[in-house]
């Protein structure tokens, strides 16, 4: 296990409140081998990110930890992603939020499932907590189990931050994302939902049970866990219709024919709840 290589990525947008204590998360790892940090900053950020970048350079630079900023103009959360996928170098991709927290047994744990199982997308659980006076309160918690792929075509169980890739998933998955990078059309989606659907067509997913990232659940969240603001779930349907489309887009001549039905109805249902959101915001308020 000690020669295994992980990259974890951290896409960096007004992230100055929680990048610090995310980071930090990743230093106190129990694992002992090779990290490889790559943080991509959002040269659109507006408050103090890269101060607290330079901050994390300057007090992590005699560590064992290997950090390396792409710094880039502002771009959707999907192309960051993106970027950042093809500056890892690592046999093991994670990716954690800026705003999320990995427990210190994290990379520990899921190298030894990935080097004793068979497979190379691999997902993990997902704990829901928001932090007020530096007091943890969890909210809520998602195990996913094992999962079918025509079970997500409805509703993803899986967050950005429990996704596992090899370097192999990686690059296939590269592969088809660069088929709408440049699509304008497809710039707002679900990029972590979009990697899930396609991984469980074109790698070979495997669930693990025994971990999780924390995830925190905060008034600056985009879309996600515990927001009622009725713009930001309008928005939500609409990344997840996006989302549909853009799976369709690049992988639809693979599907089968029940598949396809389940691809469509979901997107017809998103639709159904973009308009009852829309009239509820235009007409009933």
């Amino acid at each position: 296990m000690g020669s295994a290589s992980v990259s974890v990525l951290i896409r960096a947008y007004n992230a100055g409140s929680t990048l610090e204590e995310a980071v930090a998360s990743i230093y106190k790892q129990s694992y002992k081998g090779k990290i490889e940090l790559v943080i991509c900053y959002d040269k659109g950020s507006s408050d103090n990110t890269y101060n607290v970048i330079n901050k994390i350079i300057n007090k992590y630079k005699s560590s064992s930890v290997n950090i390396k900023v792409i710094e880039h103009e502002h771009v959707t959360p999907f192309h960051a992603l993106l970027l950042c996928l093809k500056n890892a170098s690592g046999k093991i991709v994670t990716i954690l939020d800026y705003d999320n927290i990995y427990p210190s047994t994290y990379i520990e744990n899921i190298l030894r499932y990935t080097e004793s199982t068979h497979g190379n997308f691999f997902y993990s659980n997902t704990i829901i907590f928001s932090k007020e006076n530096n007091k943890i309160t969890i909210v809520d918690n998602i195990f996913p189990d094992k999962l079918k792929k025509t079970s997500l075509f409805f509703i993803n169980y899986i967050d950005a931050n429990s996704i596992i890739l090899t370097r192999d998933c990686v690059v296939t998955l590269l592969k088809f994302l660069e088929k709408i990078s440049s699509h304008r059309y497809f710039e707002h989606i679900h990029e972590d939902y979009l990697i899930v659907l396609l991984a469980f067509h074109i790698c070979q997913p495997v669930y693990i049970p025994s971990v999780f990232v924390l995830y925190r659940i905060h008034g600056t969240n985009l879309t996600g866990f515990g927001h009622g603001d009725s713009y930001k779930l309008l928005f939500s349907a609409e990344r997840s219709i996006k989302t549909y489309l853009a799976f369709n887009y690049i992988y639809g001549k693979y599907l089968t024919l029940f598949e396809k039905l389940l691809l469509y109805s979901s997107i017809l249902l998103r639709l159904i709840r973009y308009a009852f959101i829309s009239f509820k915001l235009y007409f009933l308020n």
